[in-house]
């Protein structure tokens, strides 16, 4: 079967952790994740120091914890989860800090690939200097794959962006406290042979800035012949 959009959340705070709910989605097919969907969770924090990102729900792994250390710092992690039980939530951690902004994104997607939900190894960049997020090049291997484009950004003042071209889906959240930050995502049906998402482009930008990003794939249940329109969010 394909893989559909359930839809996304997000939460920010400047707290010691931030709780994304999964039973308040949007964007998609459902309002609330289920078992055997897969949980995207994309977070981080504009705290001046190089943070070990954990996520306190237990069972998500990691996919990636990168640092920009520009003059605003970018900390910014993603992890995932194959549900197999009922959750309402996902928790990870905040910049605990009431200067710095924490920001947290979820993508909830169903008919996953349960064994072997991330299709290829994901690639990350990270680049201080401006807010231009452009996330890496990636070559899936199974048809019917989804790309993830996630992007984490530090700036002086709030920023947001638009979707690179043929990316749809898109959810993100920012925050403002002092140093700002945000957290996007959008998605993209694979076609074929290596997938550059392009770059994401931001409502303005600044030297002091900085950013990361991580291009996921998402491996469905079984693979399909023709990807489809609407996993592109084509029109949305």
């Amino acid at each position: 079967m394909a893989l559909s959009f359930v839809g996304g959340a997000s939460i920010t705070g400047t707290g010691a952790t931030l709780t994304v709910l999964l039973t308040a989605l949007t964007g998609g097919s459902d309002s609330a994740a289920a078992i055997g969907d897969i949980v995207v969770v994309g977070w981080g924090s504009s705290n001046q120091t190089d943070l070990n990102l954990t996520v306190s729900t237990s069972g998500y792994t990691e996919l990636a914890d990168l640092y920009a250390n520009g003059t605003n710092d970018t900390n910014f992690a993603v992890a995932y989860k194959v549900l197999s039980s009922a959750e309402t939530n996902v928790i990870v951690s905040g910049s605990n800090s009431a200067v710095f902004a924490g920001v947290a994104v979820a993508h909830v997607w169903r008919d996953i690939n349960s064994g072997a939900p991330i299709d290829v190894t994901s690639t990350t960049t990270t680049n201080t200097g401006n807010s231009n997020i452009n996330n890496p090049s990636i070559t899936p291997v199974t048809s019917g794959a989804i790309v993830m484009a996630w992007g984490g950004c530090a700036a002086d003042i709030t920023r947001t962006f638009t979707v690179p071209s043929g990316y749809g889906n898109a959810t993100q959240a920012t925050l403002d406290p002092d140093e700002a930050f945000a957290v996007c995502v959008a998605t993209k049906a694979w076609v074929s042979g290596a997938e550059d998402p392009g770059a994401w482009t931001p409502s303005a930008t600044n030297a002091a800035d900085s950013w990361a990003a991580v291009t996921v794939v998402l491996r469905p249940s079984a693979t399909t012949s023709t990807p489809l329109l609407s996993l592109m969010g084509v029109g949305s």
